[in-house]
């Protein structure tokens, strides 16, 4: 029914689909309330480790779907950047929002109102950070000594991969945060940097101006208000609070309102919302098996293959290319004379950072990220405005 009532309109309508469980789900309802005229998105890539085009593709063949997608290549990412420095009133360093921005400018070239699947993994624990919280309390019984002293030294001296969610990626992510309570470890995973990480990158005297702030003051205050008690439950009501608000919803409405497109989301529609909510989180994570009522409640309704498909995001191939096409522009933003004019980030610590990940000592596509998208704002909304963002 939420689907449903979203597909009320006096315009043409579609859905953007990736071919993962929510989306088909979405798909799945339309095609039940308006058999024939369910109109699906996507977006593809040339990187076979971020591309879903197989999936998405079964999945509109399964419905018949008027299906329409492109491929993102980095021409297009070079194109559009400029006008997402624009868009965003503040520094958003989410890669999703290029192929989420490149998804809309083209569906609005058929449709005017688009249905997305936000909500979902935050609703019915579908990030693999909530999988990784039940791992850290098995992992943080072995000693200390065996764990500082072997196993995270090897973590480090894994191979680097570019690719999407690689291995080496997700265990260096997941001894970043080890040993930290759980609302601070569960940013730690989905950040960029850690808190100290964080202060080390800026000028000394931005850094004295931050001095006694609590960068996870936010999460830890969400942790402690949240109405369940297990670390699960709660780590849904800090997603809720601080990821799915201030970065999803943020990132959908910015690329979408730009292309003069229209997204709705049925799964946080408040009555689905209220239902999930009430519900055990032993429901939503059950195991190690994410999304589980959603996925026994679904999986009648869906094509085969698609309720145990594995989590893959809506990521862009950034490592591979701030190596190739993007490393011009990475370059000129983040030089050190151009860090020095502005005065608030550290030449030395981002050229570190630069060196290591051209030279592929160390995978540092996310940090690097989110300076050239802090530049790109910054080059565009003036110094003035980066100063107070940072300050703040």
């Amino acid at each position: 029914d939420a689907v449903r009532v979203r597909l009320m309109s006096d315009v043409p309508l579609g859905v953007f689909l990736s071919g993962g469980l929510d989306s088909t789900a979405i798909v799945a309802c339309m095609s039940r309330v308006a058999p024939g005229q369910v109109r699906t998105f996507s977006v593809a890539f040339d990187e076979p480790s971020f591309d879903e085009s197989r999936h998405f593709r079964a999945v509109a063949r399964h419905y018949a779907t008027r299906h329409e997608e492109r491929v993102l290549r980095p021409s297009d990412l070079l194109e559009i950047l400029p006008t997402l420095a624009a868009v965003i009133d503040e520094p958003l360093g989410d890669a999703s929002i290029l192929p989420t921005y490149l998804l809309a400018r083209f569906t609005r070239e058929h449709v005017t109102v688009a249905l997305g699947g936000e909500g979902g993994d935050e609703l019915m624990a579908g990030y693999p950070t909530y999988q990784a919280h039940r791992l850290a309390a098995i992992y943080e019984k072995i000693p200390r000594p065996i764990r500082a002293g072997i196993i995270e030294p090897l973590v480090r001296r894994l191979p680097v991969s570019r690719e999407n969610i690689s291995f080496d990626f997700k265990a260096r992510k997941f001894i970043s945060g080890t040993g930290h309570p759980p609302e601070i470890r569960n940013q730690i995973w989905l950040g960029s940097f850690t808190g100290p990480e964080a202060l080390h990158i800026l000028k000394e005297d931005v850094r004295r101006s931050l001095a006694g702030i609590d960068l996870f003051e936010e999460s830890v205050r969400h942790a402690r208000e949240a109405p369940v008690s297990d670390v699960v439950g709660r780590m849904l009501y800090v997603d809720a609070k601080m990821y799915l608000q201030d970065n999803i919803l943020v990132k959908v409405d910015r690329a979408s309102m730009a292309c003069s497109l229209e997204v709705r989301a049925p799964l946080l529609d408040h009555r689905f919302v209220d239902l999930i909510g009430r519900l055990p989180t032993s429901w939503k994570l059950r195991g190690m098996t994410t999304k589980h009522i959603f996925k026994r409640a679904m999986e009648p309704w869906l094509p085969p293959g698609i309720v145990n498909r594995p989590k893959k995001g809506f990521g862009i191939p950034v490592a591979d290319w701030l190596r190739g096409p993007l490393r011009p522009m990475m370059l000129d933003l983040l030089s050190a004379g151009r860090l020095r004019r502005q005065g608030l980030l550290e030449p030395a610590a981002v050229e570190s950072l630069i060196s290591d990940h051209l030279a592929g000592r160390r995978d540092n596509r996310k940090p690097l990220w989110t300076l050239l998208m802090f530049q790109m704002w910054d080059s565009h909304w003036g110094k003035d405005s980066a100063r107070e963002a940072i300050v703040a």
